[in-house]
């Protein structure tokens, strides 16, 4: 849209643009990652901003909606880095130790991962059942910020526990 109508140019640079990324990113990789849901969950909505532009790139060649690569970018990613980030901060903010973070984090992050999934791949996969897919990330999605505010808002409504201001 940024380009008007030069839809081959701003296909060819979101291409590039997920082949540089993903690129990049496979270098930032370590097994360590997966012992911390605070690395893995932005290392995969990371993934997810690279799977966006990629759709984006070959939605013609492929038939199918446009918004499929809208929602990897901002479920997959956008939703993933926000909710990830809220956790950390919260965490850091509140006196509390970043490299323990609850045990409810992993799950809740997973919840919204699988919603980003079914709502961008499930699609392409299975079309047919296209309402189903868009209820069913909506039904995660809640889940994943509803745990998430269950879990970190007796944190933000009480005093640091490390006695600090702030």
């Amino acid at each position: 849209a940024v380009l008007g109508n030069h839809d081959a140019i701003a296909r060819s640079a979101a291409l590039l643009l997920a082949l540089l990324c993903l690129y990049r990113q496979w270098g930032w990789y370590t097994h360590g990652i997966w012992k911390k849901p605070l690395l893995w969950s932005l290392y995969l909505s990371l993934a997810f901003l690279h799977l966006g532009f990629l759709l984006h790139s070959v939605t013609p060649l492929l038939g199918v909606s446009p918004s499929l690569a809208v929602h990897a970018l901002a479920y997959g990613g956008v939703g993933t880095i926000t909710l990830s980030m809220m956790s950390r901060v919260t965490l850091g903010h509140t006196g509390r130790n970043v490299q323990q973070p609850p045990a409810a984090l992993g799950p809740l992050l997973l919840l919204l991962l699988l919603g980003a999934l079914v709502r961008v791949l499930l699609p392409l996969l299975l079309p047919a059942h296209y309402l189903a897919w868009i209820i069913t990330s909506q039904v995660l999605w809640i889940a994943a910020f509803s745990i998430f505010c269950l879990q970190y808002a007796p944190y933000l409504l009480r005093p640091r526990i490390d006695g600090e201001f702030g």
